[in-house]
C-alpha cells in the first residue's frame, strides 16, 4: 500500500473505526505504525535528525488523530514546539497537512493566556515570514 492508498484507508475507515472497541484496532495500528513507516519512506528522513510519530488516540480513540514529523533539536513531542502534521477529519472525510504547534507545555507552565499569547506570537512571525517570500 501506497502512502495516498493509506491516508484513504485511514480515513474511509475512521468513522466506523471510532464506534468499535479501540485497544488492538486495525485502523489504530495503521495510524500507529503503518503512517509513521511511510512518512519515512516517502521523504527519507534520517533518524538521527527527524522522528516521526502518530496517534489514534491513547486509551481512546482521538477526536482527530495525527501523524507529526519533528525535527529533534526542536521537539520530539506534539506537546511543544513546531512542526508539520498531517491531521485527520474527526468525520474521516479527510486528511490535511498543517504546521502544528505544541502548547500542552507551555499551558502547563505558564497557564493558558500565556500560551495563548505565544501561539499568537508564533502564527504572526510565521505569516509575516510568508508574506516576505511572496514578494
Amino acid at each position: 500500500m501506497n502512502f495516498r492508498e493509506l491516508l484513504v484507508e485511514i480515513s474511509e475507515n475512521l468513522t466506523q473505526a471510532k464506534s468499535e472497541q479501540f485497544a488492538k484496532h486495525p485502523i489504530a495500528a495503521l495510524i500507529r505504525k503503518n503512517l509513521p513507516i511511510k512518512i519515512k519512506e516517502m521523504i527519507e528522513l534520517d533518524d538521527q535528525f527527524y522522528k516521526v510519530d502518530a496517534s489514534p488516540g491513547q486509551g481512546n480513540w482521538a477526536e482527530v488523530p495525527w501523524a507529526a514529523i519533528f525535527r529533534k533539536d526542536i521537539t520530539e513531542s506534539a506537546q511543544y514546539g513546531i512542526y508539520p502534521v498531517y491531521l485527520f477529519r474527526a468525520d474521516g472525510s479527510g486528511v490535511y497537512l498543517s504546521l502544528g504547534f505544541g502548547a500542552t507545555k507551555l499551558r502547563k507552565t505558564f497557564g493558558l493566556s500565556v500560551a495563548k499569547e505565544q501561539a499568537n506570537r508564533i502564527r504572526e512571525q510565521i505569516r509575516s515570514s510568508a508574506k516576505v517570500l511572496e514578494s
